[in-house]
């Protein structure tokens, strides 16, 4: 097999990331339900630049308009998360932990995120097909995991804004005033329903695709990275997205009921709103 060279992931190209991620989201709003694909088809996905910044919202900007934003820097966890725990799988060894506590120990708030050194995994690993095609699918499932709770967010009412309309752009200056909009932290009920419709909306997506077929994959690890952190700097939440959420151990076995329930009933899923 041929190395795969110049993969975005392994670059961790932060525009073509951008892109995915645009293309994740419009896949996420195609496989849901009339109802709900017409209070948010025309949600636009921002880019947020903020240097150091981890995190993803749902909010309205200052016309009263839905938007979503991800930042670069979420883009970057995730393809470090994906490329490592892909390396992992074929190749053996704990690069995904390595990478964690890298992150963990060498964070400053403002700051460029910790990137490993030179030579952290072997180049022609890096390359290789099978690996390159696993870290693929799994940034994307993270992808479609975490917008598609932030895109709940807004059908499912928690914004109070998501009526068919759009933001019609906001500035990078912009975006910590509007994180404030966003859903209150910590809600409880509405978390847990983002998780999951966000997870049926994964799922349901990946049903229709023509290649890969998503499952929640790459949402356990992203919930395995961010309560890692969690573990490794117990003192402190580091991370806006973690601030903004529930822990991950909490969100894990929700994620996973919820999984489970959607295979179970054939796509039809818990109903919403519902009681654990």
């Amino acid at each position: 097999m041929q190395p795969v060279l110049n993969d975005p992931v392994n670059n961790v190209d932060i525009q073509a990331l951008r892109a995915r991620a645009g293309s994740v989201l419009s896949e996420l709003k195609g496989a849901l339900p009339d109802s709900n694909r017409g209070k948010v088809e025309a949600i636009p996905l921002f880019a947020d630049p903020t240097t150091g910044e981890v995190n993803a919202f749902a909010a309205c900007d200052d016309s009263g308009q839905p938007l979503m934003a991800v930042s670069d820097g979420l883009l970057e966890v995730m393809a470090f998360s994906a490329k490592y725990k892909a390396n992992d799988q074929f190749f053996g060894g704990n690069r995904l932990d390595s990478y964690t506590q890298m992150v963990a120990k060498n964070y400053k708030p403002k700051k460029p995120l910790p990137r490993p050194a030179a030579g952290f995994t072997d180049p022609a690993q890096d390359n290789d097909p099978r690996k390159v095609a696993k870290q693929n699918e799994l940034l994307d499932e993270q992808l479609a995991f975490v917008m598609g709770h932030e895109l709940a967010h807004h059908y499912l009412g928690h914004t109070g804004c998501a009526n068919g309309g759009d933001s019609r752009g906001v500035g990078a200056q912009d975006f910590g005033r509007l994180l404030t909009r966003a859903v209150p932290g910590l809600n409880q009920q509405a978390e847990i329903s983002a998780d999951v419709s966000g997870t049926n909306n994964l799922l349901a997506a990946g049903k229709r695709r023509n290649g890969v077929k998503w499952d929640e994959e790459g949402a356990m690890l992203s919930l395995a990275f961010f309560g890692a952190l969690d573990r490794f700097t117990p003192e402190s939440i580091i991370f806006a997205f973690e601030s903004s959420h529930p822990p991950p151990a909490l969100r894990v076995p929700i994620v996973q009921q919820a999984a489970n329930t959607w295979r179970l009933t054939g796509g039809a899923g818990f109903p919403i709103p519902f009681s654990f």
